[in-house]
């Protein structure tokens, strides 16, 4: 079945909504991180610290780019019972108040892990991680799973 769906990244500003905790995280990264490189790496040679701003920068954009929010719109809302099947096969068990978060300790996830299924007009709205995002829609075009093959 050949279905039209647009996923993009979102901005920097609508991630700070979604999840102020994991941005708020990164920066306090950059700080602690940049404090060891600049006070205890020169201690053990010259050079270092322009080499460790470097990694630690690298490093942290790298792992922002690939852990940030998407959003996925699809032209049909009647993909709502596949999705649930794929977001359990991808270990998401819905809660109570709507939305599909990973079975993990609260202080081990961030918001931005959640999934949102949202429904405007004939367009089913997900926002979630954009790797999972992804995945979902490499199930979709494949074909859902049934649910005796994920058990």
């Amino acid at each position: 079945m050949n279905t039209r769906y647009t996923l993009h990244r979102l901005s920097l500003l609508d991630q700070w909504r979604f999840d102020r905790f994991r941005l708020l995280f990164c920066i306090a990264v950059v700080l602690i991180f940049s404090a060891v490189i600049y006070w205890v790496l020169p201690l053990f040679g010259h050079g270092n610290v322009q080499n460790g701003f470097v990694g630690m920068l690298c490093g942290l954009s790298v792992n922002f780019w690939l852990t940030c929010i998407g959003r996925l719109r699809i032209d049909s809302v009647d993909y709502v019972d596949k999705l649930a099947v794929i977001l359990e096969r991808y270990k998401y068990k819905k809660n109570g108040l709507g939305y599909y978060d990973i079975p993990a300790h609260r202080y081990m996830k961030f918001k931005s892990q959640r999934i949102y299924l949202n429904r405007k007009n004939e367009t089913l709205v997900i926002t979630g991680p954009y790797n999972i995002l992804k995945k979902v829609i490499k199930q979709l075009n494949a074909g859902a799973p049934s649910e005796d093959a994920t058990k």
